[in-house]
């Protein structure tokens, strides 16, 4: 269900997948065909406020997006417009956005790129040990 701060989405769907008509005119189209506008009970979010999915060809791809300023407008007008027969609607789901991971200790520091503590580098020669536990000195020297 598409909800964010009251508003709705609804995902419309059944439309012609052709070039014709246009955003507005389909926008037009939907909202005099089921009052969205006079129909003070839907909120609608106006014209402008809807998405016509588009392929690359300019030709509807027969799904729209309509919104709405509260879930009961929303609510409303997915029966009064599958009532109708023609089209298809239903609440849009929302994509979940990927939660971002945290560091051990950044909860006070958002924003901020905290890097890994680096290990202790690792001998580049060995170290000889004495039999009484002192370094000698004599790791990788050749004469």
């Amino acid at each position: 269900m598409s909800t964010n701060n009251g508003w709705s989405q609804v995902y419309i769907s059944g439309l012609a997948q052709s070039v014709l008509p246009n955003n507005d005119e389909l926008e037009t189209m939907l909202e005099e065909r089921y009052d969205l506008a006079t129909d003070t009970d839907l909120h609608w979010a106006g014209l402008g406020s809807s998405i016509v999915k588009r392929a690359d060809d300019g030709a509807c791809r027969g799904y729209a997006f309509l919104s709405f300023l509260s879930l009961e407008g929303a609510t409303r007008a997915i029966e009064k417009i599958n009532a109708a027969g023609l089209l298809k609607a239903e609440l849009s789901n929302l994509k979940k956005k990927p939660k971002k991971k945290e560091t051990k200790g950044s909860g006070d520091l958002p924003n901020i790129r905290l890097r890994r503590q680096r290990k202790a580098p690792a001998a580049k020669h060995p170290v000889i040990v004495s039999s009484n536990g002192r370094r000698t000195g004599l790791g990788n020297k050749t004469k």
